[in-house]
């Protein structure tokens, strides 16, 4: 991981202009070698962390050359980029003359691991880099970028400074044991803190998880069988993508369709109906349904406006939160009163919908609606996916899970009255696991597997 790298930090193909990225304690010398030039600013170059100079190229080519000293650069070394017109042919002459001059190819994602590796950044921030590169929706760039910027990397610090300020605590009192007036360690004062320190490890396992790749919202339609769920998702996507017939029981395996709303990206699930199983292919239906709308940000739960509330509700096994209701089928005589409805599924799921509305899957009658309400919900904060956008990886769902389960264990043994060896083993496996999070202790084939996922000139 040495010497200086050089990559091609730009797009592929034909562009105005083309970026070559250096980093290493050579990287000006060997940019002079290929690319005479002179700074705008005489001297600037030893006084200021970053310049700007008129380049040169073989043939009479112009460029523009742009120095970041190190430590104040993102690698904390002397960084410089070549731009250049971006032709692929002239890229690659470039290129290959500045491996000539000294600089040797850079890996995928080898700058961003020298800032992780010289400490301008943690693990948490280096994986938001590449987050960042792939976001496809406004909310998703902004939870990379929140990340990026160390809003989780924070959290977690507070998380490991409390654990910390205990075991100092309770290594005092261990280690003053033996005296006459042995350290005084309130039982009390300890189980306080392990219920908090286990609270916000418990909320952000939870936000960790489960993983989410495409980073949009995930909302599924949930419901008995035959309230029109599939028609629902038809509707909504412009397009047939579930199998829409009369027989109970026609969606077994979850359908998706994804849409965009005001920026955001939905990835909407159509899933089995609740009711009516019998065969062990239709339990197996309803058991993954149930696990689609757990895994979900929003559950929609469809129901059948012109059927009778009793046999629709008796179906539902569990009401997810955050959750709206749908009463489909708006186009025929109503069977049962909406406040009715809001008031038993309120009850079964603990909270109110954040929106209830009637709709007409078939003639497309405030189905609009229904996307306002799920577009506010997300905007609006109620369905809350900030953390969970920030910590997606199976890495970071693994550490976060640990932690949160060693605290929940040594807040056991706490309450359980017992010694402070054990409680202080559970806390320390804890704080190892939130320091494996943001990078300390990483193996080396753990971050090659996680830099390998980058694009070169990153």
């Amino acid at each position: 991981m040495s010497g200086v790298i050089v990559g091609v930090s730009s797009p592929k193909g034909r562009s105005r202009r083309a970026i070559l990225r250096m980093s290493g304690p050579r990287a000006l010398e060997i940019a002079a070698r290929v690319a005479g030039f002179q700074p705008v600013n005489p001297g600037a170059f030893e006084s200021i962390p970053a310049a700007l100079a008129e380049a040169g190229l073989p043939g009479g080519l112009p460029a523009r050359l742009y120095v970041m000293r190190g430590p104040g650069s993102y690698t904390r070394e002397d960084v410089v980029e070549l731009h250049i017109a971006g032709s692929p042919f002239l890229l690659r002459r470039v290129l290959a003359r500045l491996v000539d001059a000294g600089a040797r190819p850079a890996g995928p994602g080898e700058f961003t691991r020298r800032a992780f590796e010289n400490g301008r950044i943690d693990l948490l921030q280096a994986e938001a880099v590449m987050r960042v590169v792939r976001a496809r929706a406004e909310a998703e760039l902004r939870a990379a970028a929140g990340c990026l910027a160390g809003e989780s990397s924070r959290r977690l610090g507070r998380l490991r400074e409390g654990i910390v300020e205990l075991l100092s605590l309770i290594e005092a009192a261990l280690d003053f044991a033996d005296e006459e007036e042995p350290a005084a360690l309130d039982p009390g004062d300890v189980r306080r803190r392990l219920e908090n320190l286990a609270a916000e490890a418990a909320a952000i396992a939870k936000s960790a998880g489960p993983m989410n790749i495409s980073g949009a919202v995930r909302v599924a339609l949930v419901g008995p069988v035959n309230a029109g769920k599939s028609s629902l998702l038809n509707r909504i996507a412009g397009a047939p993508r579930a199998l829409v017939d009369a027989e109970p029981g026609t969606t077994r395996d979850p359908v998706e369709a994804t849409v965009r709303l005001d920026g955001m990206e939905l990835a909407i699930r159509d899933t089995a109906g609740m009711g009516g199983a019998s065969g062990r292919i239709e339990l197996d239906a309803v058991a993954k349904s149930l696990a689609e709308a757990a895994a979900a940000d929003l559950a929609v739960v469809v129901l059948d406006g012109s059927r009778a509330l009793s046999e629709q509700t008796a179906s539902l096994a569990s009401i997810p939160s955050p959750w709206m209701l749908a009463i489909n089928k708006s186009d025929l005589p109503a069977a049962f009163d909406e406040r009715i409805a809001v008031e038993e599924l309120s009850r079964r799921a603990g909270t109110p919908p954040l929106a209830a509305s009637r709709v007409s899957a078939l003639h497309g009658e405030n189905v609009g609606r229904l996307m306002e309400e799920i577009r506010r919900a997300v905007v609006g904060g109620s369905v809350d996916r900030s953390e969970e956008a920030a910590m997606f990886s199976e890495r970071q769902r693994s550490l976060a899970g640990e932690a949160a389960s060693a605290l929940g264990a040594a807040l056991r043994l706490a309450e359980s009255g017992a010694g402070e060896e054990i409680i202080s083993f559970e806390a320390r496996t804890a704080l190892d696991a939130l320091g494996r999070l943001g990078g300390r202790g990483a193996a080396e084939d753990v971050l090659d597997r996680i830099f390998e996922r980058f694009c070169i000139g990153k």
